[in-house]
């Protein structure tokens, strides 16, 4: 991979490149200081995955993790097929309409064509993808003067650029550059990739021994984990679009929140900005939601140990009757990957309840719980540790 020759280019904690060819900060600070300097949260020094995905082309992404030290990726081939299935869906729901992305209705759509598949979808194979992480992960590694393991956490956007333009971060001109079903032929795939540690804060940032793993568990006890319910569900939940990223921005978590958890039209639980979402029973039932959610790599492991320890799962989004009885809850993603979660604040679904009932009168509605607290379920913690050691029989190696 070609380093950059920047030497102001200070960012010590993300690479991001394309193609498998690091793109210095100071270009990208060049294309977007603008909206970088309107961004409080991140400063001119640094840009983490979320803002980039805000920064550059809209496209398909996935977020994977390393574990071993950096040496594995967890669920590496689940990764791979969801960012052709999200690709996919955006190319026919989204670019391929004609609308740009626009809000109009769809009524001339193009079906991709076997060109147009091998050229935007499929240009880039599996094995040339880990070839891109392993070199970005070098050059992170290099840039860090790593000598001790530390896994971490690589977003994948997979989009589309005019052809013939490698520079496109140099690219000041205000022309159109989105795919549409009229210009699909100037466009190829391209790969971004974004480097960076897996925040030791998660309740799972290392995968564990089996000696050290009871450790894991009562670091977890000791933080209160609340959930506050907020918010509807995105809108294309089958493609993991970084148009998303854009629009949880809306719903921004408040401090002392792990995460939001998101409604549907009949005020049923589906997921979290970035998590999925599960419900256990007091009959150690497992529920979680089956649509209106994107399927997450850590939720496959989730559904995968169930069944191989014969947990009975129901695929339905959970309601509040689910909550009041239940013994557990938890949320699952690619740092966390399973998080028991302690207290459910109910928010907007506590509102939407009090709203309907009008046989509630006020003293009543005062003394009615805000939110629902589950201290420990025997349960999450066994699918908990059985994940653990599913990530160690799921995961593909950076260096072989």
């Amino acid at each position: 991979m070609s380093s950059s020759t920047n030497t102001n280019d200070n960012n010590q904690y993300y690479v991001l490149s394309r193609n498998g060819i690091q793109l210095p900060w100071n270009v990208i600070h060049e294309k977007y200081k603008d909206t970088i300097s309107n961004n409080k949260n991140n400063s001119n020094s640094s840009l983490d995955a979320s803002t980039l995905l805000q920064l550059l082309p809209r496209g398909a992404y996935t977020t994977c993790r390393t574990i071993k030290n950096g040496s594995y990726i967890y669920q590496f081939d689940y990764h791979m097929d969801r960012l052709v299935v999200s690709s996919r869906s955006i190319l026919e729901n989204i670019i391929v309409s004609g609308s740009g992305g626009e809000e109009e209705e769809d009524t001339n759509k193009v079906v991709l064509d076997i060109d147009w598949e091998r050229e935007l979808l499929i240009s880039c194979s599996a094995q040339q993808k880990l070839e891109y992480i392993r070199s970005t992960i070098d050059e992170f590694r290099a840039r860090n003067n790593m000598i001790e393991g530390r896994d971490f956490r690589i977003t994948l956007l997979a989009t589309w650029e005019k052809k013939d333009d490698e520079t496109k971060c140099q690219d000041n001109e205000e022309e159109d550059e989105r795919p549409q079903s009229s210009n699909l032929h100037s466009f190829q795939s391209v790969l971004y990739c974004h480097v960076g540690y897996l925040p030791q804060s998660s309740s799972n940032s290392t995968i564990p021994t089996t000696q050290s793993s009871s450790s894991i568990g009562e670091e977890q006890k000791k933080k209160h984990i609340q959930v506050l319910i907020h918010g509807h569900g995105r809108q294309n939940a089958l493609a993991k679009d970084s148009k998303w990223v854009l629009d949880r921005k809306q719903l921004i978590t408040p401090n002392g929140y792990e995460e939001i958890i998101l409604l549907n039209d009949s005020n049923e639980l589906l997921e979290g900005t970035q998590t999925n979402f599960y419900v256990v029973t007091n009959t150690s039932t497992v529920i979680t939601a089956n649509e209106g959610i994107l399927f997450g790599s850590v939720r496959d492991s989730v559904l995968r140990v169930c069944d191989l320890h014969d947990i009975q799962v129901e695929l339905r989004p959970p309601t509040l009757e689910d909550l009041r009885y239940a013994s557990g809850v938890f949320i699952t993603s690619t740092s966390r990957l399973v998080m028991p979660v302690h207290e459910v604040v109910l928010g907007d679904l506590q509102s939407s309840s009090l709203d309907t009932d009008d046989d509630v009168d006020q003293k009543k509605k005062d003394r009615l719980l805000t939110s629902y607290c589950y201290p420990n379920c025997a349960t999450t913690e066994d699918i908990r540790k059985w994940v653990l050691e599913d990530v160690e029989t799921h995961s593909t190696s950076i260096y072989n």
